[in-house]
């Protein structure tokens, strides 16, 4: 949608922005949190695969959630044939002995059956959870490289907060003031690792 592909093809860019920012209201008013757990591949020293790490950190944060105000849940994820099955045994050892991978170790009692893999195109609720966790990455990798950049900066060097004022695109603009709308989501607890 952000690019204008697909169904938005020929839609006015700020049509296109406009509806991404109904979508995070919308998203905000009708759902309990929104948490995101991500590697950040370009950085990871992890010999597993990055699903399989962030589903980890997942299941982490989502146990003890579900614990504290006694209720279960169900684990939809958005299709994907490269580590389906390896997330689905994973889970498997993660409700028989604990997580066991990180710095946690725990054990899986209130996540109910096993992982359910839907086609994103299928499910709205996977859509929506698709573009919020697309703006909230896109824009951890923007800050990223203007911090890197700035940080390069010879001394002395205005506040960080004027040059990202004076340094950022018209899109990147767009991309933060998004990310910033859905960091007002309330959730279990977010993570880009490393």
């Amino acid at each position: 949608m952000y690019g204008g592909s697909g169904w938005a093809k020929g839609v006015a860019p700020q049509v296109r922005i406009d509806t991404i920012g109904e979508i995070v209201d919308a998203v905000s008013r009708h759902s309990d949190s929104f948490s995101y757990f991500g590697v950040d591949k370009l950085r990871s020293f992890a010999n597993a695969h990055p699903h399989r790490i962030a589903f980890q950190f997942l299941v982490e944060n989502l146990e003890p959630y579900l614990q504290r105000k006694g209720a279960l849940g169900l684990l939809v994820a958005d299709e994907n044939h490269e580590v389906s099955q390896n997330l689905i045994d994973d889970f498997a050892i993660f409700k028989e002995f604990a997580t066991t991978w990180g710095y946690k170790s725990v054990k899986v009692q209130s996540i109910i059956d096993s992982v359910h893999f839907v086609q994103s195109h299928n499910n709205r609720i996977i859509q929506a959870v698709d573009m919020l966790t697309y703006f909230t990455l896109k824009g951890y990798r923007i800050g990223r490289r203007k911090i890197e950049t700035f940080l390069a900066l010879p001394q002395p060097r205005e506040s960080y907060p004027v040059w990202l004022a004076a340094n950022l695109s018209r899109s990147e603009q767009t991309v933060l003031e998004i990310k910033n709308k859905i960091a007002l989501i309330p959730g279990i607890g977010s993570k880009i690792w490393p």
